[in-house]
């Protein structure tokens, strides 16, 4: 049996049970527990993870730089913006405006400060934009603290990329090898503010890479789980949070699904530092595990580095307007949406008007 974190599902009023799995066990004996992990990604798409090989005292050290900058002023911040560059790199401010007249929805409820895989060699390239150089605040032992979770979470996704390899029938170093100098990013979020109402509707999104690992510091995350319901990820103390990204759901033809997920903050100062597992820059990603959905054509081949790079431009104000402004030049087109996202966007609209 698996072990389970109970938490109440308000919204439809049900206990909701998360997988938890434990990477320890994994690595010493992965084959007793290889259906237990393909059981949590098919029918939740997001698992618990313990006993992952992070130090605590890593871990809190991170977080305890994270608070510190967050925690200073706005001149201190803004001295580190991502819009001061073009790269994925820096800090990137909340901003509680509207999204619209009729709408409590606000244009961005947290702050983050991004760092990532930086390659030397990548400057002045497209390759620039995801694996340039990192932004580091001039705080003292910031950058040490960071970058030795960095380096502790970065082991854990490659010990965690092993086992999700095999529940896809492919050698276990599948995606380690693909991702060796991979598009990987950290975030360190902070959402100052509860949500307005946990009970408004969501505004979900998936994570294009490979997957990401989360530590949050109190409950907020949610999930729409292959089951079609909505559900709050508990706050389980030292535990990681796994989510499925959009590239695992390609290499699978549709096998594994990508999670959509959002945050609604039930408390103020919400941390959470987050992972996201890339492949490398020139990898083309394409339906080819051995586990596959019914029907992988519905994929195409994606050149990972320009996939990414377009997703992330699109995100960003400051690098859409260096692309119509020229400064920015890019060999390819921005797409108006993420593709992977839309039908499970369609899934959790549906949900919503089945609760109105």
């Amino acid at each position: 049996m698996l072990p389970h974190v109970r938490c109440t599902n308000r919204q439809r009023g049900r206990a909701l049970e998360i997988p938890v799995l434990d990477l320890q066990k994994a690595q010493t004996s992965w084959a007793d527990v290889l259906d237990s992990w393909e059981s949590a990604v098919l029918t939740t798409g997001c698992f618990q993870l313990v006993n992952h090989g992070i130090p605590p005292e890593v871990l809190e050290t991170c977080l305890a730089a994270a608070r510190d900058f967050h925690g200073r002023d706005s001149a201190f911040k803004q001295r580190y913006a991502m819009s001061r560059s073009l790269n994925n790199r820096g800090y990137v401010p909340a901003d509680f405006r509207p999204t619209g007249t009729e709408s409590r929805r606000v244009v961005r409820d947290y702050a983050s400060l991004d760092l990532g895989t930086a390659l030397a060699d990548a400057g002045g390239s497209i390759e620039s934009i995801l694996l340039g150089p990192n932004v580091w605040p001039d705080i003292s032992g910031f950058r040490q603290a960071v970058e030795s979770y960095y380096q502790a979470v970065h082991a854990c996704a490659l010990a965690t990329s092993r086992m999700l390899s095999r529940v896809c029938g492919l050698d276990a170093d599948h995606l380690a090898k693909r991702s060796e100098q991979g598009i990987s990013l950290l975030r360190l979020l902070h959402y100052p503010s509860p949500a307005w109402d946990p009970a408004d509707p969501p505004n979900g999104h998936t994570d294009y890479e490979w997957f990401t690992l989360i530590w949050q510091s109190s409950a907020g995350l949610e999930v729409l789980g292959r089951d079609g319901r909505v559900h709050l990820v508990p706050e389980e103390p030292g535990a990681l949070v796994v989510i499925l990204g959009d590239l695992l759901e390609v290499l699978t033809g549709g096998w594994l699904e990508s999670t959509l997920h959002w945050v609604r903050p039930r408390q103020p100062d919400r941390h959470s530092l987050t992972y996201f597992f890339g492949p490398d820059f020139h990898e083309v990603v394409a339906p080819v595990a051995p586990r596959l959905g019914p029907q992988p054509e519905r994929y195409p081949l994606l050149p990972a580095g320009e996939h990414l790079t377009a997703l992330r431009v699109r995100h960003f104000a400051h690098l859409r307007a260096a692309v119509r402004d020229g400064s920015l030049d890019l060999p390819f087109e921005l797409p108006a949406a993420n593709p992977l996202k839309a039908v499970k966007q369609d899934r959790l609209e549906a949900v919503e008007r089945g609760r109105a």
